[in-house]
């Protein structure tokens, strides 16, 4: 989890060095990339940490009327990867489109594929007691488990896709913006 910070510190000696050792614009915005990058890194790697463990299983459609959105079509994302949530989650509402990345840990008859999936919360469990921590549509159950029957030990997360983190540093602004697989790095002269 923490062990590759001292990794971390060696990086940024490294690009302090650089960074006073040549003064050219261009090497000062690479050093500040390179910073920027390493940090982005360490911030997920620290996010990894807070992983909860729970329970999932699948329920079939229809899936309107949702507790988020009643009948709106669009409140699905792409590709059906959703999921209700159980009372713990919900949040008295606050859950409404909260994005949680997932991967089946086990199973009775192994059931996981690997991998993990992203799936966005639309609506409070409808059953009482509510049968795990997630109730995952078909699609989103499909790309973690082999059988849509199975009741699923998950680890999960909850992310954001636009963290932003504001750095001031060498007389520059600059602006990291991140989701799951891409950074965004901007960079203005104060």
């Amino acid at each position: 989890h923490f062990s590759n910070f001292p990794l971390l510190e060696i990086c940024e000696y490294i690009i302090f060095f650089l960074f006073l050792s040549h003064r050219s614009i261009m090497s000062r915005l690479l050093s500040i990339i390179a910073v920027l990058i390493v940090f982005s890194i360490s911030c997920k790697e620290m996010s990894l940490v807070s992983a909860d463990i729970g329970t999932a299983t699948s329920y079939d459609p229809p899936y309107t009327p949702t507790k988020c959105n009643g009948n709106r079509q669009d409140q699905f994302p792409s590709g059906n990867l959703f999921v209700q949530v159980n009372e713990g989650l919900w949040d008295n509402g606050a859950a409404c489109g909260r994005r949680y990345r997932l991967r089946c840990l086990s199973g009775t008859n192994k059931p996981c594929k690997g991998g993990t999936v992203d799936v966005r919360v639309v609506d409070f469990c409808s059953k009482r007691p509510c049968p795990s921590t997630m109730v995952m549509s078909n699609d989103a159950f499909d790309a973690v488990s082999h059988s849509l029957d199975a009741r699923l030990n998950i680890e999960f997360i909850q992310y954001s896709t636009h963290n932003v983190c504001l750095i001031f540093w060498a007389g520059f602004d600059v602006n990291v913006r991140y989701n799951s697989f891409q950074i965004y790095i901007t960079a203005s002269r104060v």
